[in-house]
């Protein structure tokens, strides 16, 4: 047998699964990972990463060998939070300046917005000049996101107190 998939790229969703028999086939058994042996009817979803195995059997008995094929392309996984960073979390009369970071190692973007703005892609530390949140997303490179995350920024004070009355 020949085992083929529709997507070898990687992907955050199932993936098409067909296997090719010999003509003389008349059993066409599979399997995945280490689950029970299935009659073979046609294509099928692959839904996660794993080993399919295969085999053909003639009306003789005559058993092909066991070929195997790894899908490794498939991840749903849900990502970590972002973290968002302040340089500074006591009071202060200065700009905060925020960064965000990620431990995901195939991370294509994080996102974040500002006072419920819209999320732009963050490309570096940004500075924020009064008090408001902050809320932030990743993307890995497959299309999974993380759960938005938000940070309240109230430190900032650059108001100057009134001056005392005479």
């Amino acid at each position: 047998p020949v085992i083929s998939s529709d997507n070898e790229e990687p992907t955050n969703q199932d993936v098409n699964i067909n296997i090719q028999y010999d003509e003389d086939s008349f059993y066409k058994k599979y399997k995945i990972d280490n689950g029970e042996w299935l009659e073979y009817t046609g294509t099928f979803l692959m839904k996660h990463s794993g080993t399919i195995y295969a085999y053909g059997l003639d009306r003789a008995g005559n058993q092909s060998e066991i070929v195997e094929y790894i899908i490794n392309n498939i991840d749903k996984e849900n990502l970590d939070n972002v973290s968002i960073i302040p340089n500074k979390t006591s009071p202060t009369n200065k700009n905060v300046q925020i960064t965000l970071t990620s431990e995901i190692k195939d991370i294509d973007a994080l996102y974040y917005s500002i006072n419920d703005g819209e999320f732009v892609k963050y490309t570096k530390p940004f500075h924020m000049e009064k008090n408001g949140i902050v809320k932030a997303y990743s993307v890995d490179k497959v299309g999974n996101m993380s759960e938005v995350v938000e940070y309240q920024v109230s430190n900032i004070d650059k108001v100057a107190p009134d001056a005392p009355e005479t």
